[in-house]
This record gives C-alpha cells, structure tokens and sequence, in this order.
C-alpha cells in the first residue's frame, strides 16, 4: 500500500511538473511572439516616420488619399498650396477643392483609381492661377498618391520663349 502510495504521488508530482514545465513554456512562447509582433509593429512605426519625414522635406506637395478619397496624408508643401496652410487629414479632396470637379485634375485622379496606373501631367490651376506638374500614383490600399509642384514661372519663360521665337521668326 505505501509502495502504490509512494507511486502514485511521484507519478503525480511528475504529472504536475511536466503540466507546470508545458504552461511555462507555452506562456514563453507567446511571449515571444507578442515580443516579435511589438518589434516589428516598432520597426513598422519607425519606417513611417522615416517616409513622412522625408516627404516632409521634399520641394513637392505630397499628399495621399484613400478609396473615399480622404486626405490621409498631406505634407507641409501641399497644406500651404492646397489647404491654406491648416491640416486637412480626415477631409475629403474634393470637399476641399471643388473647383477641382470641373478639371482635369479630378479625371486623372479618377483614372488613376479606377484603372490603378500612373499618370503624369501638367495642368493650368484656375483658382490658384498657377500651373502644376503632378505625379498620381495608386496607393496598396486602393487609394491614390499625389506629387505635385508649382511650375508656373517655367511654363511662362517657357511660353514666353516660344513667343519670342516666333516674333523672331516673323521678323
């Protein structure tokens, strides 16, 4: 009876350390794999800021859109073109702008979304009098990026150019 008792309690407490020693070692392993998820949501973080910090420094606007055509993105450059200055993440483009309905601006960007190709052009911005060279991207989330930049002092050296030539020519 003592030799079953002493079996039988041994046999348990093997029992209970093997189930302590798996929940240990299950609770390690999650651990683990919640610390290489924060890791690379940190590494995700970083590359973010990174992006935005450098899209910050360019010379073009910037900015990105999603499929609802919300602003989701909009760098210092294109705020003070497009906004005013003022931060218009969350607003929608074309509540934004809606003279831009009426122009080419709004197809192209539609193209892009629609048929998710790039396209490059350049455009004469009546409301701002000013002309744009604009880069439209779709975005992985099936919005679009835009880049944008003010050309308007080449567009008229440019036409300005021509117009000389052209008196020359004549003459």
């Amino acid at each position: 009876r003592t030799l079953a008792a002493v079996t039988g309690g041994g046999a348990l407490a093997v029992a209970l350390a093997l189930s302590i020693g798996w929940l240990l070692a299950r609770t390690l392993m999650k651990r683990q794999i919640a610390e290489r998820r924060l890791l690379q949501l940190e590494l995700a973080q970083a590359a973010q800021e990174r992006t935005a910090a450098i899209l910050e420094s360019t010379t073009d606007g910037v900015f990105e859109v999603d499929r609802d055509w919300r602003i989701v993105f909009i760098n210092q450059r294109a705020r003070a073109v497009i906004a005013g200055g003022a931060d218009a993440s969350g607003r929608v483009l074309w509540d934004l702008l809606p003279e831009v309905t009426s122009t080419s601006f709004w197809s192209q960007y539609h193209r892009v979304a629609t048929e998710r190709v790039p396209v490059e052009f350049e455009e004469f911005y009546p409301a701002l009098n000013t002309w744009f060279y604009v880069r439209a991207f779709p975005s992985g989330d099936g919005g679009i990026v835009v880049y944008f930049q003010d050309v308007t002092e080449r567009r008229e050296a440019r036409d300005a150019l021509a117009e000389s030539e052209s008196r020359y020519r004549f003459l």
